[in-house]
């Protein structure tokens, strides 16, 4: 699977993590902020997505539902 166009990278602890950077305005502070949404791990050079990540691309219909591990 490749990694979304907009996600960015962070290393946590010597491992690459994968988010998506949401902007949004606080109106109770006045000021722009931001929420991180992971949503995956770099494993050898290649993007592994997270479990809740995968289901909320088959909710959207991005992707066909796999199999459930048993």
């Amino acid at each position: 699977m490749d990694m979304p166009g907009n996600a960015k990278t962070q290393t946590i602890q010597g491992r690459q993590y994968v988010f998506i950077d949401t902007p949004y305005w606080n109106a109770e502070k006045h000021r722009g902020e931001h929420k991180r949404r992971y949503i995956g791990k770099i494993v050898e050079g290649q993007f592994v997505p997270n479990g809740k990540y995968l289901l909320s691309l088959e909710k959207s219909g991005t992707i066909k539902p796999g199999p459930i591990p048993a």
